[in-house]
């Protein structure tokens, strides 16, 4: 077995044994260091990705919000449009009091996509900020030169709310937003851009359309019919909605404290307007629906469903930020961790060239003093590895000469005593002869 364990590791002990000791670990240590080297890079460089997607998608996010806004006011641009051209001229400093809104708001996108558009890579969006605002100038001038109409007003209103969905899945999709990999903030992204949007815009047509009947009317199958698809539409993105947020919550049980009372909320004054519209026009023979209240009730059950947006999205931003913290903490222990690493390791290379060429100056000193012949001390070594079985078999060597110089010396007095004595007998004997 040993034979074969050197004869495999012949080439090795060949290789090794033409370097000295800092070639030696040179060379070890390089071998160890590049897979470790290589280790840690793609580690650190995954980690900076994701860093760098978690910061796309907070930027997308700062970039939705006043999208979101612009939304939610051109629905009820159209409500109060509605009910206007619906002969209730009362609200007309409400209608442009919202009107300067949805300008603010279009303000407020411009603002922000100068902000994050280009950390988002971002260069057709202000084209696209100046269709959607020559879209609602083309509604602003409509009405004021009175060619505006009920139904003009529906259809150009809501090709303008499709746009701004059609922008904010766009806006999404190149801010990364769609492809969180965690659960909890996957599915809020998703009810942000999938849910929300359509559960607010059929609230709003809920809305619109029973401002649009006269009081009184009576509505035919095919009209009730349209109630009940864009009621059928809410309730399951509702559902949806709960059910992706029920999973939050058991991903996440942290979020459940900052958005179960507002997911709630949002949830009773779906299911209340829902309600009111099958009591008040679904089930009713005649529309019962008071223009005033109505819009009153329904601007204030659809903003519970924006509401729910507005106070989710810094808990999402901040849920966000603490997974960069956690990539963030990730990445420092890494380098402290290698950087540790590599201090020991130099520091114990050090220390094991020096213990080597003390060792190699103890035997240099040992031979110097047999050299001179004070054979006494032999070789000390402070050490438990190979080195101190060198430093025994020199001792026994030590020894070993130490004796035989004895012995040597022994038979040499012997020898002179005998020939001491020889020659004595010898000159006697001359002497008496």
């Amino acid at each position: 077995m040993k034979f074969e364990l050197k004869k495999i590791f012949s080439p090795s002990v060949f290789l090794m044994s033409r370097f000295r000791y800092p070639q030696k670990f040179l060379i070890i240590s390089i071998l160890f260091a590049i897979p470790i080297a290589l280790g840690a890079y793609f580690f650190v460089t995954k980690i900076n990705e994701e860093i760098k997607t978690i910061h796309f998608e907070q930027n997308g996010l700062k970039y939705i919000t006043p999208t979101q806004k612009l939304l939610k006011d051109v629905q009820q641009h159209r409500g109060l449009t509605s009910i206007y051209l619906g002969g209730n001229t009362a609200i007309a400093q409400s209608l442009t009091s919202k009107g300067d809104e949805v300008e603010q708001d279009f303000l407020e996108l411009e603002r922000v996509d100068a902000e994050v558009g280009s950390l988002l890579r971002i260069k057709s969006e202000p084209s696209r900020i100046r269709d959607m605002k020559n879209e609602w100038n083309e509604i602003e001038q409509a009405f004021d030169k009175g060619t505006l109409t009920l139904e003009t007003s529906f259809r150009t209103h809501t090709n303008l709310r499709q746009n701004i969905i059609f922008f904010m899945d766009d806006i999404a999709d190149k801010s990364d937003l769609g492809l969180e990999r965690h659960l909890d903030t996957s599915y809020l992204i998703e009810i942000f851009i999938n849910r929300i949007p359509v559960i607010s815009e059929s609230m709003a047509q809920l809305r619109v359309s029973g401002l649009m009947l006269p009081a009184g009317k009576s509505l035919s199958s095919g009209e009730k019919q349209i109630f009940i698809s864009l009621s059928n539409t809410a309730n399951s993105y509702l559902q949806k909605t709960n059910r992706q947020m029920n999973a939050v919550f058991q991903e996440n049980p942290a979020l459940q404290s900052d958005l179960e009372t507002v997911l709630n909320e949002m949830t009773e004054a779906t299911e209340t307007l829902l309600q009111t519209i099958d009591e008040k026009i679904i089930q009713a023979d005649v529309n019962t629906i008071e223009q005033d209240a109505f819009y009153v009730s329904t601007t204030h059950f659809i903003d519970k469903v924006f509401d729910f947006y507005t106070k989710a999205v810094p808990v999402l931003d901040r849920h966000l930020k603490e997974h960069v913290d956690e990539l963030e903490r990730q990445r420092n222990i890494l380098f402290f961790a290698v950087g540790i690493s590599l201090f020991l390791v130099i520091y114990l290379f050090i220390g094991f060239y020096l213990g080597v060429k003390m060792t190699i100056d103890n035997l240099r000193n040992a031979t110097g003093r047999m050299l001179k012949g004070d054979n006494e001390d032999g070789v000390s070594l402070n050490t438990m590895d190979e080195f101190g079985e060198i430093a025994n078999a020199f001792n026994i060597i030590i020894n070993a000469l130490i004796v035989s110089n004895s012995n040597l010396k022994d038979n040499l007095a012997k020898k002179e005593a005998m020939e001491k004595v020889f020659n004595e007998q010898k000159e006697k004997l001359k002497n008496n002869s």
